[in-house]
């Protein structure tokens, strides 16, 4: 599940460059940046778009998102959120009073008719209405999907929603109350029910690497590729250097405070010999 640190910048960049309509090597075409907010505060995204190259093909210079999304386009407010809201609204009954009040106290610019809105458009993703655009524009065709979980404030409750990796459309979304491997193989048998019934096949999967998840894809997508988020995988490696920039920091610390007593000492011996040496010349 994807965590944020506060202030962050968060580059995303496609995995798989093959283009869905031909098979051709997409290249770079432009960077789009934006901020959103999260439940951790601001963090601004740069999504490198690729398109492909080939002037045969349909999708020639049509731009791709990257697989990974940390919100719906055009929106300004995280997967984490939506869930957040959804959760205290119909799970919790909180008050939208509750709900904006607790926003706020984040940092959040947020009002009672936008969190109904981000609400309602959680339950419109939810629901089968933007599901079935996306499942009738892919119809038949051999697609790739992302699949990630947003687990607001570690409740039980998590949001899990899969999306087509190319251009970011959503294919399912779905609250689940708890978090299993059997409610996940559940939730991917209905994914891979949905999909096959619109004759859409996949050929390969993006994820985090979440040893639930992962049990989860290899069973019901036994056959299909497998490939691990990028964007986890370089911050995993960031953490322990992180952590080894925390000690030395605070040792440096520590060596830069004991050096104020050595100079303390320093200038009283330093005085004291003054003194002395002047009263033995003016003697």
């Amino acid at each position: 599940m994807t965590k944020i640190e506060t202030n962050t910048t968060i580059s995303l960049t496609r995995q798989d460059k093959t283009c869905p309509e031909c098979g051709g090597y997409m290249i770079y075409r432009y960077l789009n940046k934006r901020t959103i907010w999260t439940l951790q505060g601001p963090i601004t995204i740069k999504e490198y778009r690729y398109a492909c190259n080939n002037p045969h093909c349909p999708n020639y210079h049509k731009t791709v998102r990257p697989e990974k999304q940390l919100a719906p386009p055009r929106r300004k407010y995280g997967y984490d959120v939506m869930a957040w809201i959804t959760q205290k609204r119909l799970q919790e009954k909180k008050t939208w009073e509750y709900i904006v009040t607790a926003l706020r106290k984040r940092g959040l610019p947020m009002t009672r008719n936008r969190a109904i809105d981000i609400m309602k458009y959680y339950l419109t993703l939810a629901s089968n209405i933007i599901e079935k655009e996306t499942l009738k524009e892919f119809q038949d065709k051999e697609i790739a999907i992302c699949i990630d979980g947003v687990n607001p404030e570690n409740g039980p409750a998590t949001l899990w929603i899969v999306l087509e990796a190319s251009m970011g459309k959503p294919l399912h979304a779905e609250l689940l109350p708890s978090y299993s491997k059997d409610s996940l193989v559940d939730l991917l048998r209905r994914v891979r029910t949905k999909l096959e019934e619109a004759g859409i096949k996949i050929r390969g999967i993006v994820s985090d690497k979440e040893t639930y998840l992962v049990n989860a894809i290899r069973k019901v997508f036994p056959e299909v590729k497998h490939q691990l988020c990028q964007l986890h995988f370089i911050r995993n490696l960031a953490d322990p250097v992180q952590k080894q920039d925390k000690i030395l920091g605070s040792a440096l610390k520590n060596s830069i405070s004991s050096m104020a007593e050595y100079r303390k000492l320093y200038k009283k011996k330093s005085t004291t010999s003054y003194s002395a040496a002047f009263a033995e010349s003016s003697a």
